[in-house]
């Protein structure tokens, strides 16, 4: 029953564009227009992107923070696939298996 209610929220989610009856609704649909001008972004300096001013230290310690943080999850699969891992086993009346 959960799941048919799931499936069916989300058929009703994509096909509610389908059910408007002309372009019109379906362009001003979204949230209600205010008088509040958007703020201007152009103060803010560019620190992503093409006109990053990174120099060559930042950027091998970035490369050394990446493998460290992807080591860390590699060292844990080698951990514990090569039987480092020294855990005592789960009891028989534990396990959910017949």
């Amino acid at each position: 029953m959960r799941h048919a209610l799931v499936f069916a929220a989300a058929a009703l989610l994509l096909a509610a564009p389908a059910l408007a009856e002309t372009q019109e609704q379906l362009l001003s649909q979204g949230p209600p227009k205010t008088t509040q001008p958007l703020p201007d972004p152009g103060h803010i300096p560019m620190i992503f992107g093409k006109d990053a001013n990174v120099s060559g230290i930042e950027m091998h310690f970035g490369w050394l923070l990446l493998v460290c943080y992807f080591g860390f999850f590699a060292f844990l699969w080698a951990y514990t696939h090569f039987g480092y891992e020294k855990t005592k086993p789960v009891p028989e009346r534990v396990t959910t298996h017949a």
